[in-house]
């Protein structure tokens, strides 16, 4: 049985063997030489390119085996800073905000289609090549428009115009063929004529068009930055007082303006850059009597650093500027929650309401003189025995000073959140000699599940309480209004300035529920709500804030010697990587 199946089985497995002869037989040198060439090519290609990463030389294994460290690069001085940078920058001290909202700073760039603004970008693009198209007309026009003015009849004159217009149509069509392939390319080529072929006879006329007498109103301004350093703080102290509480986060989730400081070589200088989302904040202050401001931004455009600059130029204008610059802290690290002695289902925060007193006190105690706040406003956040307690010292029984009030409540942590609701409420709705901001960054937080529990909200403490049932975040909720159907609290003199945050747990719907409820309210007629929308960074100021990186000594920088300034090509590099976001700007001038 066994001599019988040999043949069988050599029967069916020979033409296996013939199939594999017949495959290591068969010739493939054709294929593998076709292959071979295909990668030479590509070879041949990637070794004519050039420029940034495939020019620059792999200094990995020097760069890994170093044990250089940060503090071990030479010492920074300002003579370091190349002339390019030195000419560019433009830094003045703290401008108030009257000067602010008359800077002639650089027109911001167009919207990304990315972050849903597909109409705008498409709109914005067609100018774009409307002016293109506009500047190459003119060009080819003023050479032929001598011969044209100088024929004898005015028929001639007329044919020769009509001649025009079809020759330099085919002619530019000719020259960008991209371009040219545009549906509205004939009908731009021919507004662009005959807008040149007025502003020409109006010249000869005498007479001037609105576009040629707005032609210098409407230069580009250049970036400029404020500095918001003072000698009487010192190179040790991190954040500018005029800006406090502002200070480094631990978990370095507060923006990237605080780290830049922090970075930097140059100990005395605190920048900021005046961008036309702070200049359109500012004219929001100054316009309205009483206004109420909501900023927004991809994370790390420079919401932050926008709160700062109008917290800053405010202050030097005379404000009164209460600032909550962490509402991430505030909103689940209160440490313990109690119920409000007055008013029945609010609620306090005693620890970061005397933290609050103690801010305000420290930046403008000297600012309160002569503000006296009634008995009866104070009576309606203070209990009885609360209130007989705060005038048991006082020589007026009728009013008490601002400032006392505030340093009462400093002092006694029982006393905290009802003097802070107070001085709040009575600077907002029952006061017009002194402007008062409110400035709150990291808003959106608040609109989050809450992180407070009491039994006198749920007895079964099962249910968190609202933050506008939280006394020290309720003024604030209720000017913006950024939900329900109730309209915004208007201030009796001053401004209500928040921005939401992009860099904490908060949901997407949440904040965009906020931003388009924002753009709702600023929409609306005879509604002071302005919806402030921080964009990128335009080519114009990334070249200035690497400017600025170079003359602070920020990052690879620091010892750069324009090198970085002066090359085009790394200049559009360092704007590519980062997206025109200037936390991500900050990152890539950390790295080489």
């Amino acid at each position: 049985m066994i001599r019988r199946a040999i043949p069988l089985i050599a029967r069916h497995t020979r033409p296996l063997r013939q199939a594999r002869s017949f495959a290591v037989a068969s010739p493939r040198t054709a294929d593998l030489d076709e292959e071979e060439a295909r990668r030479q090519a590509i070879r041949s290609a990637l070794d004519k390119k050039t420029g940034r990463g495939w020019t620059d030389p792999w200094d990995l294994d020097e760069l890994m085996d170093s044990r250089m460290e940060y503090d071990d690069l030479p010492d920074w001085s300002p003579d370091l800073v190349s002339r390019t940078s030195q000419e560019r920058l433009q830094v003045q001290p703290i401008p108030p905000l009257t000067f602010l909202t008359q800077m002639n700073l650089p027109s911001p760039p167009p919207p990304s289609p990315g972050q849903g603004y597909t109409k705008v970008y498409a709109l914005q693009r067609q100018r774009k090549q409307y002016e293109i198209v506009r500047e190459q007309v003119e060009a080819s026009a003023s050479t032929r428009l001598p011969a044209i003015q100088a024929l004898p009849s005015w028929e001639e004159k007329q044919d020769a115009v009509d001649e025009l217009f079809e020759e330099i149509e085919f002619q530019l069509k000719a020259s960008n063929q991209v371009l040219g392939m545009h549906p509205r390319f004939g009908e731009w080529v021919e507004k662009a004529l005959e807008e040149y072929l007025q502003s020409i006879q109006n010249a000869d006329l005498g007479v001037s068009t609105s576009n040629e007498e707005n032609k210098d109103e409407s230069q580009e301004g250049i970036p400029v930055f404020m500095d918001c350093y003072s000698d009487k703080d010192g190179p040790e102290q991190l954040v500018p007082s005029i800006l406090h509480p502002l200070s480094i986060n631990p978990r370095g989730t507060n923006g990237n303006m605080v780290e830049e400081w922090e970075l930097a070589a140059h100990k005395k200088s605190k920048r900021i850059m005046i961008r036309h989302s702070t200049q359109k904040i500012a004219n929001a202050l100054i316009k309205h009597t009483a206004a109420t401001v909501l900023v927004s931004g991809c994370q790390g455009v420079g919401k932050t650093a926008a709160v700062a600059a109008i917290v800053a130029s405010a202050r030097s204008s005379g404000y009164l500027v209460l600032y909550l610059p962490n509402g991430d802290q505030l909103h689940q690290n209160g440490f313990y929650v109690e119920p409000n002695p007055q008013k029945k289902g609010v609620f306090d925060l005693p620890i970061m309401s005397q933290r609050a007193c103690d801010d305000f006190l420290k930046t403008h105690k000297s600012d309160m003189t002569g503000l006296n706040v009634p008995k009866g406003v104070i009576a309606e956040h203070l209990a009885k025995d609360q209130l007989q307690r705060l005038f048991r010292d006082a020589k007026d029984d009728s009013q008490i000073s601002l400032s006392a009030l505030l340093d009462f409540g400093r002092e006694r942590i029982n006393f905290a959140a009802p003097c802070l609701s107070v001085a709040m409420n009575y600077l907002m709705y029952h006061q017009d000699e002194k402007p008062f901001l409110l400035a709150m960054d990291e808003f959106n937080c608040f609109y989050m599940p809450s992180h407070y529990y009491h039994a006198d909200y749920d007895p079964e403490v099962k249910k968190a309480i609202p933050y506008d049932c939280i006394s020290i975040f309720q003024p604030a909720m209720e000017a913006t209004a950024l939900t329900g159907s109730s309209a915004p609290r208007i201030v009796k003199r001053g401004a209500v300035l928040v921005a939401v945050t992009e860099s904490h747990a908060v949901t997407r719907a949440t904040t965009d529920a906020l931003i388009n409820r924002a753009k709702e309210l600023s929409a609306e007629e005879g509604t002071p709500f302005v919806h402030v929308e921080v964009p990128r960074l335009s080519k114009l100021e990334v070249e200035h804030m690497l400017s600025n990186y170079e003359a602070t000594g920020v990052g690879k920088l620091r010892l750069d010697r324009g090198e970085t300034v002066s090359n085009a090509q790394e200049v559009e590099y360092l704007r590519m990587v980062s997206g025109g976001i200037a936390g991500h700007l900050m990152n890539a001038c950390m790295v080489e």
